[in-house]
Parts: structure tokens; C-alpha cells; sequence
């Protein structure tokens, strides 16, 4: 519970599971509801068009850390499978967020891609705070 700044944009983010088929347009809807601390409906938008779900031919295989000890440095290793050939340019960012407090080390000179040599961005600007 936390108060909420004035004029300020905020954004959340949601895991989800998507349908194992493609849902009818009409049907692909989702919501959202704000409610004040009494439970009344103060604002609502129940129908937001979804996304339509694209067969892609890459699949995440797996994430894993090479030691998880605090305050540590430590190497993450993501690995995912091209199914079938991928024309250049259909994957254009692989993007990978973390959770609050986990800082990145330069790229440039930290990540490594096998077996071949995709090209890398900068990271966008971060700030820090808190205690």
C-alpha cells in the first residue's frame, strides 16, 4: 500500500498464460478496474482488444543462474531454440527484465552469444533509489 503521485504515468506488468488456440476477436478482450479503499468503481475500461496470438518459431528453453548468493556477482544463462529458419530482421530485440534491485553490468563487456554473434543495444537509463 502506497500512495500515488499526481500528473505521473505509472506501469505494471502481468505474467500471463496464453490460450493454447487463437481466441475470436471478439472474445479477446480484457479489463481493468480501479477501485478507492471503499470498493467502489472510481474509473473502468472492461473492453480493451487483445493482442492476436502469433505462432513464433522460438522457444524458450531455459534460465539459470551459476550461483545465487547476496550482494554477489553472479552469470545468468538464457537459452531458447529456433525451430526453423528465421529470416533476418523477423526478430528484431530480445529484451530481458529483472526483478527490483537486481543491477546489470555492462554489456559490452559481459555478454556472451553462442553460436553466433547477434549485435547489442545500450541499456536504457536507470535510477536508483530507496534506503
Amino acid at each position: 500500500n502506497s500512495s500515488l503521485a499526481a500528473a505521473v504515468s505509472y506501469t505494471f506488468g502481468i505474467s500471463v498464460t496464453n490460450p493454447g488456440v487463437t481466441v475470436d476477436v471478439a472474445d479477446n478482450l480484457w479489463g481493468i478496474m480501479l477501485r478507492d479503499k471503499e470498493g467502489t468503481t472510481a474509473d473502468a475500461n472492461m473492453e480493451i482488444a487483445g493482442m492476436q496470438l502469433e505462432d513464433f518459431p522460438i522457444q524458450m528453453q531455459s534460465i539459470a543462474w551459476d550461483q545465487v548468493v547476496t550482494d554477489q556477482m553472479t552469470t545468468i544463462s538464457i537459452q531458447f531454440r529456433v525451430l526453423q529458419d528465421t529470416p533476418a530482421g523477423s526478430v528484431t530485440q530480445i529484451t530481458v527484465l529483472s526483478p527490483e534491485g537486481v543491477m546489470y553490468s555492462d554489456p559490452s563487456t559481459t555478454v556472451q552469444i553462442n553460436p553466433a554473434d547477434l549485435p547489442l543495444i545500450d541499456n536504457s537509463p536507470i535510477t536508483l533509489s530507496g534506503p
